[in-house]
């Protein structure tokens, strides 16, 4: 199973929040591209969108990819709902 989402959040704040989940930073081998995690057996990738411009308000972007594919599928949304959770709570 491998997602994709695009998030409205810094790259740093990002890190934050999964970090907290529990997740480890890897090398991804692209610098600074893209930043790489992996947790309970997924991967978890980011890479840098062109900010949202709103008026006077920008915005950061991201693009967040899991690749759980090498979970059970069940395990997978477990997953991915715990994400979905940890970043409410942030706002993002």
């Amino acid at each position: 199973m491998i997602i994709t989402r695009e998030m409205s959040i810094s790259r740093a704040e990002f890190a934050r929040i999964i970090e907290r989940l529990g997740a480890q930073p890897v090398d991804d081998g692209v610098a600074e591209a893209a930043s790489c995690w992996e947790l309970e057996g997924a991967r978890i990738s980011i890479r840098p969108l062109p900010p949202l411009r709103r008026g006077a308000i920008t915005l950061p972007r991201v693009e967040m990819r899991l690749d759980a594919s090498a979970l059970s599928r069940l395990r997978a949304e477990v997953l991915l709902e715990d994400i979905r959770r940890a970043f409410q709570r942030a706002g993002g």
